[in-house]
């Protein structure tokens, strides 16, 4: 496996991920990235893979929402979202946020057994996730438009 430490960006699978945005965009980049999201959950089952990169996905959205960028932010995708004037879209938020919550529920690899070496670390890679739910959440509900009943 390569993951190395709790973080979002500390999995070889992720800077992999990093590296294929940086050569095509954020626009593009993202939206292959939630066609291939979608095609890993077609049985329901979250792949190792495919519950990093949602994590990381989450994050980058985030960002693109205005969440402050985390200190261990891979330099060159701080470089791509410093000169790529791509817009996170209402659409972006929501798959992002669906695809976060499918790798922190319990139909997901990196949610098993012997997968972490204590649950202490897997506690820490999911407070990560948990607080960008918490912000994307958040999020969603303030862009979501408001219904109510006019008064006249």
């Amino acid at each position: 496996m390569g993951r190395w430490d709790t973080g979002v960006f500390d999995s070889d699978s992720v800077l992999d991920w990093v590296g294929d945005l940086c050569d095509s965009g954020l626009a593009k980049g993202i939206a292959e990235t939630i066609v291939n999201l979608e095609k890993g959950l077609a049985d329901g089952y979250m792949e190792m893979d495919d519950c990093e990169i949602s994590v990381a996905l989450a994050q980058i959205v985030a960002i693109l929402h205005g969440k402050p960028r985390p200190r261990d932010l891979p330099e060159e995708l701080a470089d791509l979202l410093d000169s790529d004037r791509h817009r996170s879209s209402r659409n972006e938020l929501g798959r992002s946020l669906h695809f976060l919550e499918k790798a922190l529920g319990g139909n997901a690899e990196i949610n098993e057994d012997g997968v972490w070496d204590s649950p202490e670390s897997l506690a820490a890679w999911r407070s990560h996730g948990l607080t960008l739910q918490k912000y994307l959440k958040s999020l969603q509900e303030s862009e979501s438009p408001k219904r109510g009943c006019l008064w006249f």
